[in-house]
């Protein structure tokens, strides 16, 4: 599997690996700004740990201020250590084992949340 590496150098954030296999979800409808305007096609990166329950019970969302990158942990196809490296896995403050995990990234994010670098991270999610 090719790891590409992209810094768009407008955040304090440590570059991440943007991988081939990172996860995409476009909104079907356009995105609404709460103090107006919009985003046609709004497309938001995101990584996922732990197993999603039969109920959807056990789902964590986790949206940060600290980084833009959804990068919080490793994971099989993307071992670079992620910024909560400490606190999310098994038998951690949000154990993967009980919870299904999802951080996405930041909309204006560089790290492929519709501005800086979302071309190229779908790009290469494709």
């Amino acid at each position: 599997m090719e790891t590409v590496v992209r810094s768009c150098g407008l955040t304090a954030t440590p570059c991440y690996f943007i991988r081939l296999s990172c996860q995409t979800h476009t909104l079907p409808e356009p995105f609404e700004f709460e103090l107006g305007g919009n985003i046609d096609g709004l497309t938001i990166a995101y990584e996922t740990w732990g197993e999603l329950n039969a109920d959807r019970s056990n789902a964590v969302l986790i949206h940060t201020g600290l980084s833009a990158s959804s990068h919080a942990r490793s994971h099989p196809a993307n071992p670079a250590p992620g910024w909560w490296e400490r606190f999310i896995g098994p038998g951690l403050a949000i154990d993967t084992n009980k919870f299904f995990v999802i951080c996405t990234n930041v909309i204006g994010s560089c790290y492929g949340a519709c501005v800086c670098l979302a071309a190229c991270a779908v790009a290469l999610c494709d």
